[in-house]
């Protein structure tokens, strides 16, 4: 037993109500993913000018949810300008990312 009297070897959050430590590393990998779809979409809405770029990016960093982020990529995948050496770049990154964050969809 530890000084505050948990057994030694488990660890805390089983005790304390953080959930099973399974449990808590896939919300983590969840939130991460989500994380890394939502920065390559402001990285790729950075290429695109005036109102609707501005819209977009406004749009993308007031998303809190993956399904959010699901409903503007079609939007910014039409905005990116055909002409800019980033934009097969940022097509392929972006249906990685969300391949990785919805393993069944179509894109």
């Amino acid at each position: 037993m530890t000084s505050i009297g948990l057994p030694v070897g488990e660890p805390a959050s089983a005790y304390l109500g953080y959930g099973l430590g399974q449990e808590r590393a896939a919300r983590i990998a969840a939130r991460r993913r989500f994380v890394e779809l939502k920065a390559d979409l402001m990285c790729a809405c950075a290429v695109l000018a005036g109102e609707r770029g501005a819209s977009l990016r406004h749009a993308v960093r007031q998303a809190t949810e993956a399904a959010e982020l699901w409903r503007l990529r079609p939007a910014v995948m039409d905005a990116l300008p055909t002409a800019h050496p980033r934009t097969p770049g940022h097509h392929a990154g972006l249906q990685r990312r969300i391949a990785e964050l919805f393993p069944d969809s179509e894109f």
